[in-house]
């Protein structure tokens, strides 16, 4: 017992070897003022609390996972209640492989990447991105889902995945989703970073859901989740399109693959409407069929990933296919128009839960869940000026609030004035803030906080104003050097940055730059890794331009480079076979040497061949001479 009046039990669970742990208690009520959370022996990783508001129907928490082989948990609730707390842990999860080390292939895009790193067709779809959840049941993540907008957009935690995915009305309870599961930077597809592990984090989540539908011949799930979707999780409930119009060319994949980091794939080329893994159109079939994607792939644990068309709503959700990293094969995605009326009833259909007041509607745009709440926020929260040039952000606010509200702004600079176009405003309209007298203040980025306020309630956000006052000077290049031989297919590119400025690169084949390789602008850093490979022995031009609020600089130098040779050869290990003892945790090593010079641009592993008595509990890795290590399997 503590001071305060309050119970307190701790229980420590110990998993020798696990590389992460989760539990699923099969009775949890928690009494008012109570609370649970989890955390490791370090406290460097916490979970919770979970309260009297996890307490639900079916009267089951699954806990998401926690990294390491041991767990602290920590009741804590008011001594006067502690008859009231139910609580029986039934399942601890011990995790054999280690989710975070389960690879996706190293063609695969990031979420993350962007205009700054030579994507910029990523960043259109940064809301539909929000709509994609890796998720678990009963422990360990397996498959990728999305959130779903309905008719009454009233954000409703409708949720949906692939029927084969396994969910049911008896384990939906313990059905974890993870939220921006992703890198936290851009690894370029084709390097070795992006097919090595990520740094994604686990502790954004929804845990606990009901099954509402399901129908095996178009394999769509729809769970709702039985709270609110995490407050943080700044997430996107997708439109759809439920019609029987086929979704065309340019279709986009959000995706886990391998239960990896959040990636995004595009195909380009004409889908068609087929029976599952059907290579030719049939109208009568219940799939979409994506022929090969033009970047990225899919992969196991992609399976339940939305397929948006090209005015970003869904029209499928992933089953399966042989799509993968270094083939051109067809994937093939439940068809949306088939799931809506599937097998006729409320429990093997969409359109009783995507349309519940029977509209009949058939095409619904997403919603972001900042929509659903109480907001105010800029429709650009950054804006960059030249002084003495005024500053302008529009700014809008929820329609959920009652009246008109009042709008306010505090920490700007005194220097600085700021008068609003209409104020109060109407919910859901939309003003115009002015900030002038930017002369009066030096270069530098200026952060303040503007708020809104109706009779019962109050939301605000927080803006950025940079104000440069000269044109930026013209970059100094720095990688690769002027006249470089033997560079990589795919170089990396460096320049001195600037303050307040983005930047403008080209690549091309001629000193005159009339023949681009690359044109690439809005770069926010100093550096650039190519995407794309480029010709061996070809010599190559570029330059780097710098701009801000207040105009452009000339063009940096010109500075050219050789690309190297690229010779392909194979060699064989010669020190195999070698024996696997099948007792304890042996560790055999199988050594190849490369004795060319050079730098190795591409290693394909074939024809490795294992047998052993406990295969599953295999792990292989590829190390290379510097200690970069990749697991295979």
């Amino acid at each position: 017992y503590t001071a305060t009046g309050h119970a307190v039990w701790r229980l420590r669970i110990f998993s020798e070897g696990a590389k992460s742990l989760n539990l699923g208690f099969t009775r949890y009520q928690m009494p008012e003022g109570g609370s649970l959370i989890l955390y490791s022996p370090s406290g460097n990783e916490v979970q919770g609390p979970f309260t009297p508001a996890d307490n639900e129907e079916h009267e089951q928490l699954w806990t998401p996972v926690l990294k390491g082989d041991e767990i602290v948990i920590e009741v804590k609730l008011p001594k006067e209640n502690k008859d009231l707390l139910q609580l029986q842990l039934s399942y601890v999860n011990h995790d054999f492989l280690g989710f975070a080390d389960l690879l996706s292939g190293s063609c695969n895009l990031d979420v993350l990447c962007g205009a700054a790193d030579g994507w910029e067709i990523v960043d259109e779809y940064r809301d539909i991105i929000q709509s994609v959840a890796v998720i678990g049941l009963g422990g360990g993540t397996f498959c990728t889902g999305f959130l779903i907008n309905n008719t009454r957009q009233d954000c409703a935690p409708l949720f949906m995945t692939a029927f084969h995915c396994g969910i049911s009305q008896n384990n939906a309870p313990s059905l974890v989703a993870y939220w921006n599961f992703q890198n936290s930077t851009c690894r370029q597809p084709g390097s070795p970073q992006s097919g090595g592990p990520g740094d994604g984090l686990l502790n954004d989540f929804n845990t606990g859901a009901i099954f509402r539908a399901g129908y095996s011949p178009s394999d769509f799930t729809l769970v709702e989740f039985d709270d609110p979707v995490s407050e943080t999780a700044d997430a996107f409930f997708a439109g759809w399109d439920a019609t029987d119009v086929s979704p065309g060319d340019s279709v986009i994949c959000v995706h886990h693959p391998n239960t990896d980091e959040k990636r995004i794939s595009f195909s380009f080329q004409e889908t068609y409407i087929s029976d599952y893994f059907g290579y030719s159109p049939n109208p009568n079939g219940d799939h979409v069929a994506v022929p090969d994607w033009d970047i990225g792939t899919t992969e196991g644990g992609s399976s339940g990933s939305p397929l948006f068309n090209k005015h970003k709503r869904v029209v499928g959700q992933l089953h399966g296919g042989g799509a993968a990293c270094g083939n051109d094969d067809s994937d093939f995605f439940g068809w949306l128009h088939t799931s809506w009326e599937g097998g006729g009833t409320p429990s093997t259909r969409l359109k009783d839960w995507l349309d519940p007041d029977n509209t009949g509607t058939l095409v619904l745009d997403g919603r972001s869940q900042r929509q659903c709440a109480y907001f105010v926020e800029a429709v650009q929260d950054e804006q960059a000026v030249c002084a003495p040039a005024d500053g302008q952000f529009l700014i809008t606010v929820s329609e959920n609030f009652a009246d008109s509200v009042w709008l306010s702004i505090s920490g700007l600079p005194d220097s600085l004035t700021a008068t609003f176009s209409a104020n109060p405003m109407l919910p859901g309209d939309t003003v115009v803030l002015t900030v002038g007298n930017t002369q009066a203040l030096p270069e530098g980025q200026y952060e303040f906080d503007i708020s809104g306020t109706d009779s019962t309630e109050s939301n605000g956000s927080t803006l950025l104003l940079t104000i440069v006052q000269s044109p930026p000077a013209v970059p100094v290049l720095l990688e690769p050097a002027d006249n470089a031989q033997g560079a990589a297919t795919n170089p990396t590119f460096g320049w001195e940055t600037q303050a307040f400025s983005n930047y403008h690169f080209q690549l091309a084949s001629d000193s005159n730059f009339t023949n681009l390789i690359q044109d690439l602008d809005g770069l926010t850093t100093g550096t650039l890794t190519l995407q794309a490979g480029l010709i061996s022995q070809e010599t190559y031009f570029w330059r780097v331009q710098s701009s801000n609020a207040c105009g452009s600089s000339d063009w940096s130098e010109i500075r050219r480079f050789t690309v190297a040779g690229i010779y392909c050869s194979s060699k064989i290990a010669e020190d195999v076979p070698l024996t696997i003892s099948s007792n304890g945790t042996p560790s055999v090593t199988s050594t190849i040497e490369i004795n060319s010079g050079g730098f190795v641009e591409d290693i394909n592993l074939i024809d490795l061949d294992i047998a052993h008595t406990w295969v599953g509990d295999l792990r292989v890795e590829l190390t290379s001479p510097q200690g970069t290590t990749i697991t295979l399997m």
